[in-house]
């Protein structure tokens, strides 16, 4: 998700782990096919012991969600965002302690394309949450006074999904995924208001995106379109709001979408992927030639981060089978990977619809919302 992106890893890390006014369809442009090379550099390797991680203690949540989707961090103070459908709101949690839900979202709708709140994006230089609902709004929370300040209509008619925000150019990007076809939405943060729409004719879906400060583009999955069934990321300009590359993934129809160090993408291959008989992965892609330079059998997974203070990713994969094809039993875990050798360090047993995950980079916790049960943290002892 060219130059290094090490100031987007920055900017992203401190809250994640998230022209005229046009209306048509995403501009062609070359797809670049995989070029898949070894799993792993050949000369790389962990430069340490990989410690072990284990759970160290649990954020119990007033009403224990079942139902959520984006979590985010501000590392600064230590403060975490999620989209819980179950309360109806986005639960603050500050030093893994409950806080308080900011309410005014729909829930649990009748299907998943009515349930909201799902995406968050933050905005730290207006001290703002955007989050994509379940009617088709974006709602803006002021965090100062922790209430809701606008609605926005998209003009769709299904919930409102993931996005980024653009700190140079003041715009948020955010999708209605579940829309036929899906798109994108660009609004300016300064006065609220929808600037620009793209459109994705004959994809299925829209997963995460992120900003790449360094090459100043959006990066976002496309899980599958009827051109690229296995998946692809594509870059987005904000200025032109427009697609100005395609990267074409190996069977993977990636949800989540993790940088990390020397230019490299982690993708999360999803549940989706394994029913469709693709075998379970997640795999790293060289973001300058959109090569799968790296991949490892564990997948099934949505949310990502990557933590440079260790060197490790971390993917939340809720959809992984015992033996990775849709033949095996659920198996749901956290996987941690080496971001030198590209190789498994651990797996750790999770939950059903554990699907989302940050991390805090000053002391390394990685938090998991398990439904039900609050959220787990994770580190080493």
């Amino acid at each position: 998700m060219s130059a290094p992106i090490t100031s987007r890893i920055a900017s992203l890390l401190a809250t994640t782990l998230f022209a005229a006014a046009c209306g048509g369809t995403a501009a062609p442009s070359p797809s670049v096919a995989p070029t898949v090379a070894a799993t792993a550099p050949p000369t790389a390797a962990p430069t340490k012991a990989p410690a072990t991680y284990s759970k160290i203690g649990n954020i119990d949540l007033p009403t224990q969600s079942a139902s959520f989707d984006v979590f985010l961090i501000d590392t600064k103070t230590h403060t975490l965002y999620l989209a819980d459908r179950t309360s109806k709101g986005v639960d603050v949690i500050v030093n893994e302690k409950f806080v308080r839900t900011i309410g005014g979202m729909v829930g649990v709708g009748k299907s998943s394309k009515l349930s909201g709140p799902n995406g968050l994006v933050l905005v730290p230089d207006l001290n703002q949450l955007w989050v994509g609902d379940g009617d088709s709004t974006v709602k803006v929370v002021d965090l100062g006074s922790n209430a809701v300040i606008a609605t926005i209509p998209t003009g769709g008619k299904n919930r409102v999904d993931e996005g980024a925000y653009d700190p140079k150019d003041k715009i948020v990007m955010i999708a209605n995924d579940a829309e036929d076809p899906p798109f994108v939405t660009f609004f300016s943060t300064s006065d609220r208001k929808i600037i620009g729409k793209l459109d994705f004719p004959g994809a299925d879906g829209l997963e995460e995106s992120i900003w790449d400060d360094a090459n100043g583009v959006f990066w976002l999955s496309v899980p599958k379109t009827k051109a690229n069934p296995g998946g692809s990321v594509v870059a987005i300009d904000p200025k032109t709001m427009k697609v100005t590359k395609t990267f074409v993934e190996k069977d993977c129809e990636s949800n989540g979408i993790a940088p990390g160090p020397k230019d490299v993408l982690l993708l999360v291959c999803n549940g989706d992927a394994i029913a469709d008989g693709f075998k379970a992965s997640t795999q790293l892609m060289d973001l300058k030639t959109g090569s799968i330079i790296g991949s490892v059998p564990v997948g099934g997974g949505d949310l990502a981060a990557y933590n440079p203070s260790d060197g490790h990713y971390y993917v939340a994969d809720s959809n992984m089978t015992s033996d990775g094809t849709k033949a095996g039993t659920a198996t749901p875990v956290l996987l941690i990977i080496d971001a030198a050798s590209f190789k498994v360090l651990q797996t750790i047993p999770t939950a059903k619809s554990a699907h989302a995950l940050v991390v805090d980079t000053t002391n390394s916790h990685i938090y998991v919302p398990i439904p039900d049960k609050g959220i787990a943290i994770f580190a080493t002892q």
